[in-house]
């Protein structure tokens, strides 16, 4: 476990996210940031052996989700989420944490919606948690997967 390492809020990890793409002139989607979230918790899985957030991944058919998240987002459909309206930026409690979340927004931005999809449905994390009840995409079997 990194030092200092703690659970964020997974409504300012997606803020942190849209923002990002605002930034660097890139529609994102509510089923985007979904997977993006589940990259960046498989990322601080396997880097820190703790999850970046407590919230569940669900599995669904279009992808991975987290229920709060995707209701949140739920209005905009498969048009893009605006620029959120709240200041300021998230505070990761390390620098290595904010290093570990930039690196995962800035390595996925530039794959395309389809390829993004395309792995994740491809990866057996997703894949088993359609098939049991619950459809939770636990850590331990993101962790084991990535490793």
């Amino acid at each position: 476990m990194a030092e200092g390492h703690i659970k964020y809020d997974v409504f300012e990890l997606s803020d942190y996210i849209i923002k990002f793409y605002h930034k660097n002139k890139k529609p994102i989607t509510n089923n985007r940031l979904n997977d993006i979230l589940y990259f960046v918790q498989a990322y601080f899985l396997m880097q820190t052996d703790e999850v970046c957030f407590v919230d569940d991944l669900v599995a669904r058919e279009n992808g991975p989700v987290v229920p709060a998240v995707h209701r949140k987002y739920a209005e905009y459909g498969i048009d893009p989420i605006p620029m959120p309206k709240k200041p300021g930026k998230m505070m990761a409690s390390t620098p290595e944490d904010a290093q570990l979340l930039y690196e995962v927004v800035d390595y996925t931005f530039d794959w395309s919606n389809s390829m993004m999809s395309n792995i994740v449905h491809d990866q057996r994390p997703y894949r088993h948690a359609l098939n049991v009840p619950g459809r939770i995409i636990t850590p331990e079997k993101l962790k084991k997967y990535f490793r």
